[in-house]
C-alpha cells in the first residue's frame, strides 16, 4: 500500500500476536500493580511533603521519616473517615465563610493526627492551621 508522502506501508495482518498478551500476568494484575505503585508514590510523596513541613516549621515536629510515613496513612485514613462527617456538620459556616473554615478542619485533622501518633508534636492550633495550609498547597502542586 503506498501513502500520498511516496513511504510505503505494510498493513498488520490480524495473525500477527501482539506483545501486550505475551505477559505471564493477565492485563488486569498489570492494572492492579500499576494503581498499588501510583497509591505508594503517592504515599511516600504525602509522607515527604509532612516531613519538609516539620522540616520548614518550628513548631511542628516528627521524629524520623517512618513517623511521617505513618502519619500520612493515619492522615489518608482520618481524611476518609472523619472529615466528611465534619464537613457535613459544618456545612451551614463553611457555606458563610467561603470555604474558608475548611483549612480550620484540616488543622483539626492534623491535629487529631498527632494525637493518635507517636513522635508527631504540633505546638498549638495556629501551627497547624499554618501546617495544614502548606500541606495541601504542596500536595495540590505536586498532583
Amino acid at each position: 500500500m503506498v501513502c500520498f508522502s511516496g513511504v510505503q506501508r505494510v498493513a498488520r495482518t490480524p495473525n500477527v500476536p501482539s506483545h501486550r498478551g505475551s505477559s505471564a500476568f493477565p492485563k488486569v494484575l498489570h492494572q492492579a500493580r500499576g494503581i498499588n505503585m501510583i497509591l505508594l508514590i503517592k504515599w511516600f510523596s504525602y509522607a515527604g511533603i509532612i516531613y519538609f513541613t516539620c522540616w520548614l516549621l518550628p513548631g511542628i515536629k516528627v521524629a524520623n521519616f517512618r513517623i511521617a510515613v505513618i502519619v500520612a496513612a493515619v492522615l489518608a485514613i482520618i481524611n476518609v473517615v472523619v472529615k466528611p462527617i465534619l464537613i457535613l456538620f459544618t456545612l451551614p459556616i463553611t457555606i458563610l465563610t467561603l470555604g474558608l473554615f475548611l483549612l480550620v478542619i484540616n488543622a483539626l485533622m492534623l491535629m487529631l493526627a498527632s494525637r493518635l501518633v507517636d513522635g508527631f508534636v504540633i505546638a498549638n492550633f495556629w501551627w497547624a492551621v499554618l501546617g495544614s495550609l502548606i500541606i495541601s498547597c504542596l500536595y495540590n502542586l505536586i498532583f
